[in-house]
């Protein structure tokens, strides 16, 4: 990586690390949400597992990845 950033380059940077905080910070908050519904549906016997919230967690790391992947 160069030493020195242009203009375009810094804006990239402060995109990519913004961006990556926020889907951090939502992949945490879903996580958490299903937890706690897993919990629900477990004592209730109920359980089925769930393919919404594995594909779009792995979406969000693909992102994640991209983002990365574009800065380096």
């Amino acid at each position: 990586m160069k030493e020195s950033l242009s203009p375009v380059g810094d804006l990239l940077a402060n995109i990519i690390g913004i961006a990556s905080v926020c889907i951090g910070i939502i992949t945490i908050i879903m996580a958490t949400v299903v937890y706690l519904i897993k919990i629900n549906t477990i004592n209730n016997q109920i359980y089925t597992a769930s393919k919404k919230y594995i594909i779009s967690l792995s979406v969000f790391i693909i992102v994640i990845a991209l983002l990365f992947g574009s800065y380096f």
